[in-house]
Protein backbone atom coordinates (compact mmCIF):
# COMPACT_ATOMS: atom_id res chain seq x y z
CA UNK A 1 0.00 0.00 0.00
CA UNK A 2 1.43 3.35 -0.79
CA UNK A 3 1.50 6.11 1.72
CA UNK A 4 -0.56 8.81 0.29
CA UNK A 5 -0.65 11.02 3.18
CA UNK A 6 3.07 11.10 2.76
CA UNK A 7 3.35 11.59 -0.71
CA UNK A 8 -0.25 13.89 -1.69
CA UNK A 9 -1.18 11.52 -4.29
CA UNK A 10 -4.71 12.55 -5.81
CA UNK A 11 -5.99 8.64 -6.98
CA UNK A 12 -6.33 5.53 -5.49
CA UNK A 13 -3.54 2.11 -5.47
CA UNK A 14 -5.00 1.00 -9.00
CA UNK A 15 -5.86 -2.97 -8.72
CA UNK A 16 -3.08 -4.57 -8.49
CA UNK A 17 -3.87 -7.87 -8.25
CA UNK A 18 -5.71 -7.88 -11.90
CA UNK A 19 -2.83 -6.02 -13.67
CA UNK A 20 0.16 -7.39 -15.66
CA UNK A 21 3.49 -5.42 -15.75
CA UNK A 22 6.60 -5.70 -18.31
CA UNK A 23 9.50 -4.80 -16.45
CA UNK A 24 12.49 -4.10 -18.50
CA UNK A 25 15.92 -3.52 -17.60
CA UNK A 26 19.34 -5.19 -18.31
CA UNK A 27 20.26 -5.44 -15.04
CA UNK A 28 18.92 -8.17 -13.22
CA UNK A 29 19.09 -6.71 -9.79
CA UNK A 30 16.94 -3.64 -10.94
CA UNK A 31 14.65 -6.33 -12.73
CA UNK A 32 13.98 -8.37 -9.73
CA UNK A 33 13.71 -5.85 -7.34
CA UNK A 34 10.84 -4.30 -10.05
CA UNK A 35 9.57 -7.78 -9.76
CA UNK A 36 9.49 -8.45 -6.47
CA UNK A 37 7.85 -4.91 -5.55
CA UNK A 38 5.27 -5.47 -8.13
CA UNK A 39 4.75 -8.73 -6.81
CA UNK A 40 4.48 -7.83 -3.35
CA UNK A 41 1.34 -5.45 -4.21
CA UNK A 42 -0.08 -8.46 -6.01
CA UNK A 43 0.84 -7.71 -9.62
CA UNK A 44 1.52 -10.05 -12.32
CA UNK A 45 4.99 -9.46 -13.78
CA UNK A 46 6.95 -10.12 -16.83
CA UNK A 47 10.40 -10.01 -17.20
CA UNK A 48 13.07 -8.90 -20.20
CA UNK A 49 16.42 -7.93 -20.16
CA UNK A 50 16.42 -5.82 -23.17
CA UNK A 51 13.93 -3.72 -25.96
CA UNK A 52 14.18 -6.80 -28.21
CA UNK A 53 13.14 -9.52 -25.69
CA UNK A 54 10.77 -6.95 -23.88
CA UNK A 55 8.65 -7.30 -27.75
CA UNK A 56 9.37 -11.09 -28.22
CA UNK A 57 7.34 -11.53 -24.56
CA UNK A 58 4.47 -9.57 -25.57
CA UNK A 59 4.32 -11.05 -28.85
CA UNK A 60 4.13 -14.48 -27.40
CA UNK A 61 2.23 -13.47 -24.24
CA UNK A 62 -1.50 -15.01 -23.33
CA UNK A 63 -2.32 -11.34 -22.01
CA UNK A 64 -0.44 -8.14 -22.95
CA UNK A 65 0.92 -6.02 -20.10
CA UNK A 66 -1.17 -3.40 -18.53
CA UNK A 67 1.79 -1.40 -17.60
CA UNK A 68 5.97 -1.27 -19.28
CA UNK A 69 8.27 -0.16 -17.00
CA UNK A 70 11.71 0.19 -18.68
CA UNK A 71 15.42 1.37 -18.67
CA UNK A 72 16.81 3.30 -21.41
CA UNK A 73 20.39 2.62 -21.56
CA UNK A 74 20.34 -1.11 -22.40
CA UNK A 75 22.12 -3.29 -25.60
CA UNK A 76 20.12 -3.11 -28.35
CA UNK A 77 17.54 -1.00 -29.81
CA UNK A 78 17.07 0.58 -25.84
CA UNK A 79 14.42 1.71 -24.17
CA UNK A 80 13.64 4.70 -26.33
CA UNK A 81 13.96 2.06 -29.48
CA UNK A 82 10.88 -0.04 -27.24
CA UNK A 83 9.04 3.60 -26.36
CA UNK A 84 8.50 3.89 -30.34
CA UNK A 85 8.04 0.37 -31.30
CA UNK A 86 5.11 0.29 -28.91
CA UNK A 87 3.33 3.52 -29.95
CA UNK A 88 4.01 2.66 -33.37
CA UNK A 89 2.05 -0.93 -33.04
CA UNK A 90 -1.60 -0.76 -33.30
CA UNK A 91 -2.00 -3.28 -30.50
CA UNK A 92 0.44 -2.39 -27.73
CA UNK A 93 0.39 1.43 -28.42
CA UNK A 94 -1.75 2.13 -25.98
CA UNK A 95 0.10 0.73 -23.05
CA UNK A 96 1.24 3.28 -20.28
CA UNK A 97 5.13 2.89 -20.15
CA UNK A 98 7.11 4.36 -17.17
CA UNK A 99 10.91 4.94 -18.00
CA UNK A 100 13.16 4.63 -14.90
CA UNK A 101 17.12 5.77 -15.43
CA UNK A 102 19.26 7.09 -13.75
CA UNK A 103 21.96 8.74 -17.19
CA UNK A 104 19.07 10.61 -18.93
CA UNK A 105 16.73 13.05 -19.01
CA UNK A 106 13.08 12.71 -18.51
CA UNK A 107 12.13 15.12 -21.28
CA UNK A 108 13.54 12.52 -23.75
CA UNK A 109 11.17 9.76 -23.17
CA UNK A 110 8.51 11.50 -22.36
CA UNK A 111 9.00 13.50 -25.97
CA UNK A 112 9.11 10.12 -27.42
CA UNK A 113 5.45 8.77 -25.78
CA UNK A 114 6.92 7.60 -22.15
CA UNK A 115 3.91 7.93 -19.40
CA UNK A 116 6.52 8.83 -16.78
CA UNK A 117 9.82 9.24 -15.67
CA UNK A 118 11.97 8.02 -12.35
CA UNK A 119 15.38 8.52 -11.58
CA UNK A 120 17.01 6.04 -10.16
CA UNK A 121 18.39 5.05 -7.96
CA UNK A 122 14.56 5.26 -6.00
CA UNK A 123 12.84 4.15 -3.09
CA UNK A 124 10.22 1.35 -3.54
CA UNK A 125 7.57 3.32 -2.56
CA UNK A 126 8.56 5.94 -5.43
CA UNK A 127 8.14 2.98 -7.99
CA UNK A 128 4.93 2.28 -7.10
CA UNK A 129 3.89 5.96 -6.95
CA UNK A 130 5.31 6.70 -10.55
CA UNK A 131 3.59 3.40 -11.70
CA UNK A 132 0.25 4.12 -10.57
CA UNK A 133 0.64 7.82 -11.85
CA UNK A 134 1.43 6.21 -15.55
CA UNK A 135 -1.12 3.75 -15.09
CA UNK A 136 -3.85 6.82 -14.10
CA UNK A 137 -2.19 8.67 -16.63
CA UNK A 138 -1.27 11.55 -14.84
Amino acid sequence: MIDRAAHGAPFPDPPWHSLAVLAVDDEVLIRNLVELTLRAQGAGVMTAACAEEALAVMADADKLPDLIITDLEMPGIGGIGLIRAVRSHPVLGQIPILVVSGSQDGNVPLAEGANGFLRKPYRRHELLLAASRSLAGA
